[in-house]
């Protein structure tokens, strides 16, 4: 029980992306602000930061659009009778019965 297999891969999919920022991250704090776990090797390098930027921008939108799809489940599950939101914030999984038509 728990998360659908497409929603599995999403949050594969994001812990990736985290990943990269992290990455992507300490390069930029390295290389423009001599900072950071990687600022002794890479603190003289300031061509780093045109190379970074972008694909650090890049990671931040897909996590935006993450959170976005993230929100609009917790919008869309209650309408097909699934308790998503209150699973979410008890920590426990519910099944609610499905109703029939007689």
């Amino acid at each position: 029980m728990g998360h659908d297999p497409i929603a599995s891969l999403a949050y594969l999919f994001a812990y990736a992306v985290m990943a990269f920022m992290i990455v992507t991250g300490s390069g930029l704090a390295a290389s423009k602000f001599q900072a950071g776990p990687l600022a002794g090797w890479l603190g003289n390098a300031a061509w780093l930061e045109d190379v970074l930027k972008d694909p650090h921008e890049v990671g931040f939108a897909l996590m935006l659009g993450f959170i976005g799809l993230h929100m609009a489940a917790l919008v869309f599950h209650p309408l097909r009778g699934e308790r998503v939101a209150q699973g979410m914030l008890t920590g426990k999984q519910y099944h609610g019965r499905k109703r029939s038509a007689a």
